[in-house]
């Protein structure tokens, strides 16, 4: 868990949704799908009681949680996904571990 309840994940998207980032960015930046955003949010407002972005960015800057996290930080919550098969130059196919998965829980 992080700050006052909120996991590491939940921190990094008040913070990114305080800075006026759309749930498609987000999504973008931790390589989810825009669902899996609206379901961290949606339980970030269960646990603060807003039901609205501009309420949670006044509460998130007033308490210091709209700092963005950096890339690094935000690497924490992919891992690599494992199976594709990729056809290289030479035509050899090889796995690639490219592509990147928010982690379940």
């Amino acid at each position: 868990m992080g700050m006052a309840g909120f996991t590491d994940l939940e921190l990094a998207v008040i913070a990114l949704q305080a800075n006026g980032f759309k749930a498609d960015a987000i999504a973008r930046l931790l390589a989810c799908s825009r669902d899996a955003v609206y379901k961290v949010i949606q339980g970030v407002y269960s646990k603060t009681g807003f039901h609205d972005t501009a309420g949670l960015t006044r509460w998130a800057t007033e308490w210091g949680l709209d700092e963005l996290p950096d890339q690094k930080a935000l690497r924490r919550f992919r891992k690599p996904a494992t199976g594709r098969n990729h056809v290289d130059a030479s035509g050899t196919r090889a796995l690639i571990q490219d592509r990147w998965y928010i982690r379940n829980g």
